[in-house]
């Protein structure tokens, strides 16, 4: 359309016309064959446009179908779409019917109807919810187009002429915004094709910025004072057409549900003879702004002539919208885009995409600025730091055992075990009686003078008497007794009565239970922030369901293996230490370090790993 445009580019007469991924084989249409079928076959071609279908209708006759696009099966019933065009092909033009067919995806219905004397041609297309509103125009260009192909070869001269002039005006208009690159100069040569195209006095052209109509150019009007009295008047009656996204014009037949005071007031500046047209310019979903046709004193406005300045402004849209936006400063633009963002962005449009949005936002700006507990994770067991293992001090049997596993010891009264003494007793009277051979022998040397005979035999009863005291030590070691404090953990002593054991051989196991520490194994990469007082919980796989709170007291300052990974060593103290924790116990425990964002804990481990990588 014009080296400024990026979306379209239109040929209308020629071999085809694109328009965004569109392409239209006018000269289909415009070729020989039968007029409706080439139509109808265009119309379908274009995008969200799904069925078509022309409608004859004469006078005092009932509506008949000329044709439907696609082609109904020979005998097939009529669509529930069909019948409704049917019953409202006398409508008026360009009136959109909510209406569902079956098998369609969409359910908006528009009919373009084009009368002559005695005949009306209606065009009716069922489109989807997709169809482009820029399409439409090409559709209204279109049908226009084939009713005036159908006219001209029906030989009634004089609707042709009508319907060419029509045709002819809105490409008129449409031309002359292709005449100029610069936007000022393209508004006044639209309204001055407006004024004399469409017999007019004087054309006003004018669009919406920031929720304020304003005047961009008027007919045969170099400069525009916007705080005159007549532009003032154009500029109500803009923002009343803009506002209501409908064609309003004064004096009318009453019979549109429009308000039409500002319209009304503008034609009463000229008279009671004047006529003002008021037609929309929208540009997809929105309206862009809108033309103002006056006559001062003339003939009314037909419905062939408002027709054609509809069409006028629908072909117009894109190129205005184009112009619009180059003439717009760069603050301007993005402060209108800006505000177009954040309207589609509060609008009632994509309700659950627009919650999720707004939930991954909060997410992000709750991870970046609220901060959460960081954690070390690492193995952990129960030790106790009080333990003995009590052992027979020599060979031979259990006399009677007294303990068995879970009875508790008191230190120094409790008798664990008493094991049989029968064998030392014979041997330290062997013994003793030895000792006093060796000392009767020395005795008896010394009074012969014999010293060195004497001398042997008193060490032969030093050797002897270091036996009696080993026996003797090994007598009172017969009864067992609790070194420490504590809860018998292994062992059954009661079990062992009567039984055979070896020296060294352990009886009973005691632990203490005050005693009992955490042992924790942090491994390297965890170990950045654990600290001694540091505090955290501990789960055993014995009650999964009751984590313990505990506090580090003790850091190993080395690090070493354990379990095949480098790990640092630390000391815990249990808090409120529950009866079934004994030691051997092992979990997993959970260290609380530092309070950092949420984001760099939830990525720590990652980043960490990248970091270590690649050395940043």
């Amino acid at each position: 359309m014009n080296q400024e445009s990026s979306h379209t580019s239109r040929v209308l007469g020629s071999a085809t016309v694109h328009d965004a991924g569109c392409i239209i084989d006018v000269g289909l249409l415009m070729g020989d064959g039968d007029v409706v079928e080439n139509t109808l076959r265009v119309l379908g071609g274009l995008p969200g446009i799904e069925c078509a279908a022309w409608i004859r209708a004469e006078e005092n006759s009932p509506p008949s179908v000329e044709g439907v696009f696609p082609r109904l099966l020979p005998g097939a019933p009529l669509p529930p779409w069909l019948q409704t065009v049917i019953q409202s092909s006398s409508g008026p033009d360009g009136v959109w019917i909510d209406v569902h067919a079956a098998g369609a995806s969409g359910g908006r219905l528009l009919q373009i109807s084009n009368s002559s004397e005695s005949v009306l041609s209606t065009i009716a297309l069922f489109t989807n919810d997709d169809v482009n509103p820029e399409h439409l125009g090409y559709a209204r260009a279109i049908a226009t187009v084939g009713m005036f192909q159908n006219l001209e070869r029906g030989e009634n001269s004089q609707e042709v002429h009508r319907e060419s002039c029509d045709l002819r005006n809105a490409m008129l208009v449409l031309s002359a915004a292709n005449v100029y690159d610069q936007a000022k100069p393209s508004y006044r040569s639209i309204c001055d094709a407006y004024a004399s195209h469409m017999d007019c006095d004087r054309a006003s052209l004018g669009v919406i910025e920031g929720g304020t109509p304003r005047i961009l150019a008027v007919s045969n009007a170099e400069k525009v004072t916007q705080k005159s009295a007549d532009v003032r008047a154009i500029t109500d009656a803009i923002e009343e057409c803009i506002d209501q996204d409908a064609v309003i014009i004064s004096p009318g037949d009453g019979s549109a549900p429009v308000i039409k005071r500002a319209v009304r007031d503008l034609a009463a500046v000229h008279g009671a003879s004047a006529h003002v047209l008021a037609c929309p310019i929208r540009v997809g979903d929105r309206v862009l702004g809108a033309v103002v046709l006056e006559r001062f004193a003339g003939t009314r406005f037909t419905d062939r002539q408002q027709q054609s300045a509809h069409l006028a402004c629908e072909l117009l849209s894109r190129r205005l919208a184009d112009l619009v936006e180059h003439d717009r400063g760069v603050l301007t633009r993005l402060r209108i885009s800006a505000r177009r963002r954040i309207a589609a962005l509060l609008g009632p449009t994509h309700t659950w995409a627009k919650l999720g949005v707004l939930f991954l936002v909060a997410f992000l700006l709750m991870s970046l600025f609220v901060n959460g507990q960081d954690h070390a994770a690492s193995t952990a067991t129960i030790v106790a730091s009080e333990t003995r293992s009590i052992a027979a001090p020599f060979s031979g049997f259990v006399s009677e055992g007294f303990v068995q596993i879970g009875d508790s010891v008191e230190r120094g009264k409790t008798v664990l075990a008493v094991l049989d003494t029968s064998r030392l007793d014979l041997e330290l009277i062997q013994v003793r009686a030895e000792e006093h051979v060796h000392m009767t022998d020395a005795a008896h040397y010394r009074d012969q003078m014999r010293t060195a005979e004497a001398a042997i035999a008193d060490a032969r009863a030093d050797e002897v008497r270091a036996r009696i005291r080993l026996l003797e030590q090994q007598l009172v070691g017969a009864t067992l007794i609790a070194p420490i404090n504590g809860v018998v953990v292994e062992g059954n002593a009661r079990q062992l009565g009567g039984a055979s054991i070896g020296i060294g051989q352990m009886i009973v196991k005691i632990v203490d239970p005050s005693s009992i520490y955490l042992e924790l194994a942090i491994p390297e990469p965890e170990m950045r922030g654990v600290e001694l007082t540091s505090r955290g919980q501990f789960i055993t796989p014995a009650f999964p369901g009751v984590p313990l709170e505990f506090q580090v007291e003790e850091l190993s300052t080395l690090v070493s293996e354990h379990n095949g990974r480098r790990a640092l060593m630390a000391k815990a103290a249990v808090l409120d230490r529950p009866d079934w924790l004994v030691p051997g116990m092992n979990g997993n425990a959970s260290i609380r370090t530092t309070r950092r964002p949420l984001l760099m804990v939830w990525t720590r481990r990652v980043t960490d790993w990248i970091r270590l990588k690649l050395w940043i």
